[in-house]
């Protein structure tokens, strides 16, 4: 057996002989730093063609393919996009059809664009407030594809798909915005809103301050109110959306400087789900399925209901 010393001589010999097979010669040494050349010079060719071919960061992101679902109002619908490129939108055929539509929407946008299901990278979705029942099949199906196809998911608050309504608004039919309030039914008297100051698109704002709703700034975050007092917390002129309004136009109507846009911008939509979405995406907003929840704001009125009969314990 070897020594330490034999052991060291003997490393010594194996390494020199090491060295030597590789540079005993110039014309090795000249060998081997010419394919480090070309492997630098190929490198850096590939780089050049990738960028040519436009493989680079931003549209690496506008190939990512989401599938956007608003489900939060009586009216629901389903978009896909590419990045920050809108392809389809598509409405459900009848209210509150959210069980039986939703699902068949999707599986048919998809087929339209030639995506399978696996081929599906972000889901947006609108997280609430809004129907409990709505919410709660977004939020399940949102669940279901990030734990079978580790897919992103991205919860966008209701209130700023509604906002976007009103910008729908301004580009249709002209005018100015003041302050935009939303309404959305919650029963008992009460509704669900929140409250945006047009502020237009050249306004540089903080969007974690301000919200992700393009053009807006949040002056009230989403929350539950009587009628009565929206109309205390916001100024003039004020515009009203939202489907609540069937059920509380009436505590708006003698209001001054308060107007109500027309029926067809009451309901949140999917393409709007993806604008604010895809912003949130961009800054690495995206939720973990795990401990997803819908916005309700307050508790299901089913549970209450059981509460008072059968007790909280």
């Amino acid at each position: 057996m070897l020594g330490d010393a034999g052991k060291r001589v003997e490393g010594d010999f194996f390494w020199a002989a090491h060295c030597k097979l590789c540079f005993d010669s110039d014309l090795h040494f000249t060998i081997g730093l010419g394919f480090l050349v070309v492997f630098f010079l190929l490198w850096s060719v590939g780089l050049v063609w990738c960028e040519f071919l436009g493989y680079d960061a931003a549209t690496m992101a506008d190939q990512i393919r989401i599938m956007c679902v608003e489900t939060s109002g009586r009216l629901g619908s389903v978009a896909v996009a590419e990045g920050g490129k809108l392809l389809l939108e598509r409405h459900f055929t009848a209210m509150q059809a959210h069980a039986s539509e939703l699902l068949p929407t999707m599986a048919s946008l998809c087929e339209e664009v030639g995506w399978r299901g696996g081929d599906i990278d972000h889901l947006y979705f609108s997280i609430g407030p809004g129907s409990f029942t709505g919410l709660r099949i977004a939020v399940t199906v949102a669940k279901s594809m990030a734990f079978a196809g580790a897919v992103k998911l991205v919860a966008v608050p209701s209130m700023e798909v509604l906002a976007l309504n009103a910008r729908d608004a301004l580009e249709a039919d002209g005018g100015e915005l003041g302050q935009v309030g939303l309404v959305v039914d919650a029963k008992r008297r009460q509704i669900y809103t929140g409250v945006y100051d047009w502020v237009g698109d050249e306004a540089e704002v903080d969007e974690d301050e301000a919200g992700y709703a393009r053009g807006f700034w949040r002056v009230l975050d989403a929350c539950l109110l009587k009628p009565s007092e929206l109309l205390e917390k916001t100024g003039r002129p004020l515009w009203l959306l939202g489907e609540g309004l069937a059920q509380h136009g009436k505590a708006f109507a003698d209001a001054d400087g308060v107007e109500c846009l027309p029926e067809q911008y009451w309901s949140g939509q999917a393409r709007h789900v993806h604008s604010c979405g895809w912003r949130r995406a961009q800054k690495g907003q995206f939720c973990s399925a795990a401990a997803l929840e819908p916005m309700y704001l307050r508790r299901p009125e089913a549970i209450e209901r059981w509460e008072k009969l059968h007790g909280t314990d």
